[in-house]
C-alpha cells in the first residue's frame, strides 16, 4: 500500500480499497525513441510501479508537444482534461511520467485539487514500503529529505508533511509535494544530495538510454 509519505496521512481508503491514480505524460511529438515519457512502454512501466506501491491506475492523460509546459507541465487546454479526468475517476494522486519543477507540481494541484508527484515520489516510496533494515530505512529517510529540500517553500508547512490528496479550494484534502524523475536500477539509486538506495528484491533494472534512467544516478 502507497505510504504516507507519497500520499498524506489523510488519504486512508477503506479495507481492501487500494488508493486511485491517473496517469500525464508528455510525450515528444516526433515520438522520440519510443521509450521515453509518454511513449506505451514508459508508460506500462510507470503502471507497473504504480501497481507495485499499491495503487490503481484508472487513466492516463497524454500530450503531445515539443516540450513540458515551463508552469503547468501539460498545455492549458489538457489540464482543464485532467481536471475532468480527476473528478471522474475519484483520483487521489496524479503521477507524471517525467519530471516536475517544484512550480509545476504547485501549479498543478491547484489547477487539478488532487495530489500531483512525479517518478521520483514514486520510487522513493516503493523503497520506503521495502526498507527491512534499521540503516535502510535511515537511508530511504535521508533520500526522502534529499528530494523535499529543494520543494519547500517556507511557508510554515511542516517539513514532514509531504501531501494529501484533493487539495483547498472545492477539495477535501491538502498536501505538500513528493517527488521528480526516477529510475530503476539493478545495484541501486540515488537521489540528487542523497544516498544511493539499495533496489529491492525484484525492482529490475532501468532500460538503457531511458531518460528517467539518469534522474537519480548521482553520487
Amino acid at each position: 500500500m502507497a505510504g504516507s509519505w507519497l500520499m498524506g496521512d489523510s488519504v486512508r481508503p477503506a479495507p481492501g480499497e487500494r488508493p486511485t491514480a491517473v496517469l500525464v505524460a508528455v510525450r515528444p511529438e516526433d515520438g522520440g525513441d519510443g521509450t521515453g515519457p509518454g511513449t506505451e512502454t514508459s508508460l506500462a512501466e510507470l503502471r507497473r510501479l504504480a501497481d507495485t506501491d499499491g495503487l490503481t491506475v484508472a487513466e492516463a492523460v497524454v500530450q503531445s508537444r515539443p516540450r513540458p509546459d515551463p508552469a503547468t507541465y501539460l498545455g492549458s487546454g489538457k489540464v482543464d482534461e485532467l481536471t475532468v479526468v480527476a473528478e471522474r475517476t475519484g483520483a487521489d494522486v496524479v503521477i507524471a511520467d517525467g519530471e516536475l519543477s517544484p512550480g509545476q507540481v504547485r501549479n498543478l494541484e491547484e489547477r487539478v485539487g488532487v495530489r500531483v508527484v512525479d517518478r521520483t515520489a514514486l520510487i522513493l516510496d516503493i523503497f520506503a514500503e521495502h526498507a527491512r533494515t534499521s540503516e535502510g530505512r535511515v537511508q530511504v529517510e535521508l533520500a526522502q529529505i534529499a528530494y523535499q529540500l529543494p520543494r519547500l517553500r517556507g511557508d510554515g508547512r511542516s517539513m514532514s508533511r509531504v501531501g494529501g490528496g484533493r487539495m483547498a479550494g472545492g477539495a477535501d484534502r491538502t498536501g505538500h509535494r513528493g517527488p521528480a524523475r526516477g529510475a530503476r536500477r539493478p545495484t541501486g539509486v540515488a537521489v540528487r544530495n542523497g544516498p544511493r538506495l539499495p533496489c529491492p528484491a525484484g525492482f529490475g533494472a532501468a532500460r538503457p538510454g531511458h531518460p528517467q534512467a539518469h534522474a537519480l544516478q548521482r553520487g
